[in-house]
């Protein structure tokens, strides 16, 4: 449980352990040991990854914070916990670890570096591509992440990869049918023809999807696949993107379900945009489409504007007057304790992450008696509804999972929402949460 302890931990250089004093004894405690690779009496030790595109890109790019925010953010939230008790009566302490998950030779040398320093688990993981946390499950060291594993990732690995958001097979879900029920597929609302604009990095998501089209009345012979390869640099040839748009747009293709990357998608819709050709569009929040779409990656705003997504998220909430939650509330607080602004939370940064994640493995830790690495899943399980900061709605952590002992994902609720030009942003259009379709 959190409670009690002394001090806080401060920042450190990168690569550097950061922690405070060692967690206060108290009676709830009980005798504390060295139950597992990185857990002592005193401590847990963890790495967190932090984002670090390079080159062209940058992290700016794509709106998100220098490494160096990305820690100061992740560090508050430690602090803020070690102050209050720690982890399970230990102090948190994290090693912070800078890698480009658009380079595979990035990841897989922090994953061995990783591996070799002797943590208890990994905070956050690599964000792109998908599968790209799976070194660190072979290594049997568990990762709660921001990306999720898919169906059958989640299994061959489990108990080593969860996530505070969606497997992408459910966020497709909860766009698909939900935007069925706003008529989407029909032609009073102008449905002929559609396409899906499609990489084959993830086979898996890609057949969910079809399937799930299928599902909701698309005729085979209505649907248009745009398969490429999958971008080994994360964006693919802007030749064969306009090409794609050409096609479709002789084809008389009425709507575009995109199931890629948005720096890919983004030079779709220019070259539609260029040919005043704009079909209706439905996407999901993979590969993070959702924050990329407001910034210098996103799609072209004119021809993007008006696309209603049905999203587990909570985007949106920060554009859209009225509307707040508890959780979100309480990172605000906690950030504005530490001196950081509130920006962090509600602007590009999403930095609400931190709360969200470092809390929920807080959580998770508590109900695993050890703790133990392979004990970290049946733990989260017992944590049921989390409620979670902007911009994730809340998600429910239970026994059993779909297809894993536990369910160790997110993606339990959606709202509906629109992507205005006007601000680049999304707004919420219908409030209403509803229960994820199953």
């Amino acid at each position: 449980s959190v409670g009690g302890g002394g001090p806080a931990g401060t920042a450190g250089p990168n690569g550097a352990q950061t922690g405070g004093a060692p967690a206060a004894t108290s009676p709830s405690c009980g005798p504390l040991t060295n139950s597992d690779t990185g857990v002592t009496p005193k401590e847990i030790k963890v790495a967190d990854v932090l984002l670090n595109l390079a080159g062209a890109i940058g992290n700016s790019a794509v709106g998100q914070p220098s490494p160096q925010i990305q820690q100061q953010m992740a560090q508050a939230v430690v602090d803020d916990i070690n102050a209050h008790g720690g982890v399970d009566c230990r102090k948190l302490v994290v090693t912070y670890y800078e890698a480009n998950p658009i380079d595979p030779t990035s990841t897989q040398n922090i994953c061995l570096q990783i591996a070799q320093a002797g943590v208890f688990a990994v905070i956050g993981g690599f964000a792109y591509p998908a599968a790209s946390n799976d070194c660190l499950a072979q290594q049997k060291i568990p990762v709660l992440a921001n990306i999720a594993p898919t169906p059958l990732e989640g299994k061959q690995y489990y108990p080593y990869l969860m996530s505070t958001t969606p497997d992408p097979t459910q966020d497709y879900a909860n766009a698909i049918f939900g935007m069925q029920g706003r008529g989407f597929f029909t032609a009073a609302q102008g449905f002929q023809k559609l396409a899906i604009l499609e990489d084959d990095c993830t086979p898996e998501i890609n057949r969910a999807v079809y399937d799930d089209l299928i599902k909701v009345g698309v005729r085979t012979n209505q649907i248009v696949k745009n398969d490429f390869s999958c971008p080994s640099s994360g964006f693919a040839s802007p030749s064969d993107m306009s090409q794609f748009a050409t096609q479709d747009n002789l084809a008389h293709v009425t709507n575009v379900v995109e199931v890629t990357g948005g720096g890919s998608f983004k030079e779709y819709s220019s070259a539609a945009q260029g040919q005043s050709y704009k079909p209706k569009y439905l996407v999901s929040d993979y590969n993070g489409f959702l924050v990329t779409a407001t910034g210098g990656t996103g799609p072209d705003p004119n021809n993007f504007d008006g696309t209603v997504v049905t999203t587990d998220t909570r985007f949106g909430e920060n554009n859209t007057p009225g509307l707040t939650d508890p959780a979100t509330q309480a990172c605000l607080a906690l950030f504005a304790r530490h001196g950081l602004p509130a920006s962090d939370i509600n602007g590009s940064y999403i930095g609400g992450g931190n709360c969200t994640i470092f809390e929920l493995f807080a959580a998770a830790a508590s109900h695993d008696p050890g703790p133990t690495r392979a004990g970290l899943a049946p733990g989260l399980g017992q944590v049921g509804r989390f409620a979670m900061v902007f911009p994730l709605q809340d998600s429910i952590y239970k026994v059993p999972g779909a297809m894993t002992p536990v369910k160790v994902t997110g993606g339990d609720f959606w709202w509906t929402i629109a992507f205005r030009a006007s601000c680049t942003c999304w707004k919420v259009i219908d409030p209403t949460v509803h229960p994820s379709f199953q």
